[in-house]
């Protein structure tokens, strides 16, 4: 895709997205209007909070399709063996989630380890598991909902705070082990275990 230069095709962009509230999409003429490029206009709406770096860095990218069902894609956090894995927002409750979009769709190997990942998630309930919230079909992408954590995984922690103590080490290994166990009492195996899962 192109990368937007013009203040206008921009606009048009940003309309087409529909990423802004109908509140936001009224005062954006005004806002526009001292501005010259689209570079200055991107700046603008993710310093008023009305878009994200990441929303605003694919609009001047050429990308308008930023939802997927009725999530408003906020954000990449993450890339996993069967596609990628965003910060979204659901657009009526405003809830904010995490959402896996499968990228192997013509795969029929790979869709049928989302839908095993989507039972397997969906019969899991324990404090030390990520919630599945929703699954569906979507403007052609399979996705899984998940609740948002917020904060940083156990890989980025041991990285910047290493060596690690004791007993939070222990803590940390006590929780991890109690969510297996119950993934493993409803026949769930995870096979990829690691600090940054």
């Amino acid at each position: 895709m192109p990368r937007v230069e013009s203040l206008d095709d921009f606009v048009a962009l940003l309309e087409r997205s529909n990423l802004l509230s109908e509140e936001n999409r009224l005062d954006l003429w005004d806002a526009a209007n001292g501005l010259k490029s689209a570079r200055e206009l991107a700046d603008w709406l993710v310093k008023q909070r009305w878009l994200t770096k990441w929303q605003a860095a694919q609009l001047l990218d050429g990308h308008e399709q930023l939802h997927i069902g009725e999530y408003r894609l906020l954000e990449l956090i993450g890339r996993g063996g069967m596609g990628l894995v965003f910060k979204a927002e659901h657009m009526t409750s405003q809830k904010i989630v995490v959402l896996k979009v499968m990228s192997q769709l013509g795969n029929i190997k790979g869709v049928r380890r989302y839908v095993q990942e989507v039972r397997a998630t969906s019969a899991l309930s324990h404090p030390h598991i990520v919630t599945t919230l929703d699954a569906g079909f979507a403007d052609g992408c399979h996705y899984i909902v998940m609740d948002y954590l917020a904060g940083r995984d156990l890989n980025a922690i041991i990285l910047s705070q290493s060596p690690l103590s004791v007993s939070w080490s222990c803590e940390v290994m006590r929780q991890v082990a109690t969510g297996l166990q119950h993934a493993h009492e409803q026949k769930i195996v995870h096979r990829d275990i690691k600090p940054s899962n």
